[in-house]
């Protein structure tokens, strides 16, 4: 190094005086430049540095005279500042590099940020070159970049977790997310996100970034008045805290005195209904939080109360959705929601009265019927803008083909959060029917008025008619002297004319057990003696139809009238002949059977091998003046008459028939009581 300044003396010649003079002039200009200046020699050896650069600094720099080497000084002044090590590597770079190659930022620890360039200084012929070290002042440049930067960030965080919150299906990962995120953006060393448990005073982890511990996930914290979790959720802003183990406003979190926290800044998350939780940063060495920083985390927190109450409102309304599928899956009437014409949803008593197993995306109007379907279209537009339908009937369309009476009513309704129409429709098909039946009533009523003074009024004639058709008969085969086929002919005549009286006798006599109940004593009748009296009556009527089979098995005795219980048997008897084919009388069989059944029961059934009776009829065959005979051959008014008789006697009527293989009739009554029969029988 001795050699070195030797050296420079020696280049210090006359010859050198114009080199000199250049020196002392750019060393002129250096002083009056805002930047701080340093020149050194091509050996490293430093010329001069002028007095900007010993402001810039803030503190006496190493020696800088003419002739220090720059590797005596190097070191000293990187130690001022914030990175020596850095800032040593990154200068020696520099230095090493091309003219204007690049430059390098030094910040000292007074705050200052230095910008750090060379430039080469003008030698004479042959001379080698120096360098020029220019330091300029770029704290408020550097500062302004900075703060955009740290702006930038912030927001692009802001973003990225309003995205995120905007697609967010649960709270928890983005309650994780949002604490890794701020930690990154302050920097701080730990954040911690909680939540207000339901019993209001703890909370539970739900995100954290930094702490050494590990699975903090939902464990418990205590919140009440009395801890630093507590004050902040019931505080307006930020709970500052510049040492938690010095703290005398509240009890610090043993979580973070295990850090080894010493600043901290806790803000309450809020939604519409309160506080949700809190939000906190914390810094192991001591640091205040800027009004940027507070404002970023005030934001965040704003945020995360928006995303909960949005995930609250959505969860409030799949339960309402919930709630309301479960209402109109269970309720009795027929519902459907649709929108744009297809089905979205339809309820159970929809699909089984309609007779499908599912009917999502099908059109509603395919199943109402052809003829009506206009007015449900303009039913469901009326729905549509918000009015009120008035109630409707429709016949909807089963799968079978058959039809469906329903009395229907649309309204709108949002499904999913979009308008949609809600079709609710009531069976009164049985409704319908059952009016039918009571206007049948009455005038079954009034028909039973008119019966009876018809077959009143009939009675007399039909008197006197078979009076004089029996005497006719007495006297015709005694006439001797007449023709005898005249007389042949008159006889048959007379018998066709007694028969043709006969039944219209039974008819008037129906008709009048119809229109009236005759009250009559009962006593004990055993059933197989009422069904042989009806085997005998109706012989003429079975004779010639089919095999007749007696099954008569032993019985209790019944209480009842036995002229009606042998009335209901041969109209029973007469009707199983009639459903005979007459053609078949060597397979046709009638089967009257008597019984006992587990219950004690007495049972008298009549069994055929006729045709037997459709399902859509059978439901009817007790009603008044239903008949499926040819007309003129039955009047519809028996089997009612014989339903009417045992349900009187406490009994009742039972049918099982099956199209092509016939039907059985079974008449069902109570067994007399024991001491009623004794108490008879001593009577």
């Amino acid at each position: 190094m001795e050699n070195d300044r030797q050296e420079l003396q020696a280049r210090r010649s006359p010859a050198s005086d114009e080199s000199a003079l250049r020196l002392a002039l750019l060393q002129e200009l250096c002083e009056a430049s805002p930047d701080g200046c340093v020149a050194l020699s091509a050996e490293g050896l430093v010329l001069f540095a002028n007095q900007r650069l010993a402001k810039l600094w803030g503190e006496p720099l190493p020696p800088l005279r003419a002739g220090a080497h720059f590797e005596e000084v190097l070191p000293q002044a990187a130690a001022l500042s914030q990175d020596p090590h850095r800032f040593e590597q990154k200068f020696r770079l520099l230095l090493e590099s091309a003219a204007g190659a690049f430059t390098i930022d030094m910040e000292l620890r007074t705050g200052l940020v230095l910008e750090c360039s060379w430039a080469q200084l003008p030698a004479g012929q042959g001379e080698p070159p120096g360098r020029l070290c220019s330091f300029r002042d770029m704290t408020g440049p550097r500062l302004i970049e900075r703060d955009l930067k740290t702006r930038s960030q912030r927001q692009a965080v802001l973003q990225r977790l309003s995205q995120r919150a905007l697609r967010a299906a649960q709270i928890g990962p983005l309650l994780e997310e949002a604490a890794l995120e701020i930690a990154a953006a302050l920097p701080v060393d730990l954040c911690l996100v909680t939540e207000l448990l339901p019993d209001g005073q703890s909370v539970a982890i739900r995100g954290s970034a930094g702490f050494r511990q590990s699975n903090l996930m939902d464990r418990r914290l205590t919140a009440t008045d009395q801890t630093d979790l507590g004050q902040a959720m019931n505080s307006e802003g930020p709970l500052l805290s510049a040492a938690a183990s010095g703290e005398t406003r509240f009890l610090p979190l043993s979580l973070l005195l295990a850090e080894q926290v010493s600043s901290s800044a806790t803000l309450p998350i809020r939604g519409a209904h309160g506080p949700f939780g809190t939000l906190g940063v914390h810094s192991r060495t001591p640091r205040g939080f800027h009004p940027a920083e507070l404002e970023f985390i005030g934001a965040i927190c704003t945020l995360l109360g928006a995303a909960v109450d949005r995930l609250s409102a959505a969860e409030a309304l799949q339960a309402s959705e919930r709630s309301f599928r479960g209402m109109i899956e269970n309720a009795p009437d027929l519902v459907f929601v649709h929108r744009g014409g297809r089905i979205l949803y339809v309820n159970q008593a929809a699909l089984v009265a309609l007779g499908h197993a599912a009917l999502g995306g099908r059109a509603l109007l395919d199943f109402i019927h052809a003829d009506e379907r206009q007015e449900m279209v303009e039913q469901i537009r009326d729905a549509q803008n918000g009015l009120v339908p008035p109630l409707q009937e429709f016949r909807m369309l089963r799968e079978n083909g058959t039809e469906l009476q329903v009395e229907c009513r649309g309204i709108r309704v949002n499904l999913g959060g979009q308008p949609a129409v809600l079709t609710s429709g009531r069976d009164v098909s049985e409704r319908r029917e059952l009016q039918a039946r009571l206007q049948m009533s009455d005038r079954l009523a009034s028909v039973g008025t008119l019966a009876a003074g018809v077959a009143h009024e009939l009675n007399n004639p039909l008197a006197y008619v078979s009076a004089n058709l029996g005497y006719l008969a007495d006297v015709l085969p005694r006439l001797t002297s007449a023709d005898q086929r005249l007389v042949q002919e008159m006889i048959a005549a007379v018998s066709e004319a007694r028969e043709g009286s006969d039944r219209m006798r039974e008819i008037v006599r129906d008709m009048k057990t119809f229109s009236r109940s005759d009250e009559t004593e009962r006593t004990a009748v055993d059933l197989r003696r009422v069904a042989e009296s009806a085997l005998r009556l109706a012989g003429g009527e079975l004779r010639h139809r089919a095999t007749v089979i007696k099954e008569l098995g032993e019985v209790p005795p019944v209480l009842g009238n036995e002229g009606r219980l042998g009335q209901v048997c041969i109209n029973l008897l007469v009707n199983a002949a009639q459903a005979l084919p007459p053609d078949r009388f060597a397979q046709n069989q009638i089967t009257i059977r008597t019984s006992t059944d587990d219950e004690g029961r007495a049972i008298l059934s009549v069994l055929d091998t006729g045709c037997g009776i459709g399902p859509e009829n059978l439901a009817r065959i007790f009603d008044p003046f239903f008949t499926t005979k040819p007309v003129g051959v039955g009047t519809g008014l028996g089997l009612s008459i014989c339903h009417s008789l045992i349900e009187a006697h406490g009994g009742h009527i039972e049918v099982k028939s099956k199209l092509g293989e016939g039907t059985v009739f079974s008449i069902v009554l109570p067994a007399m009581a024991p001491h009623a029969l004794s108490s008879r029988g001593a009577a």
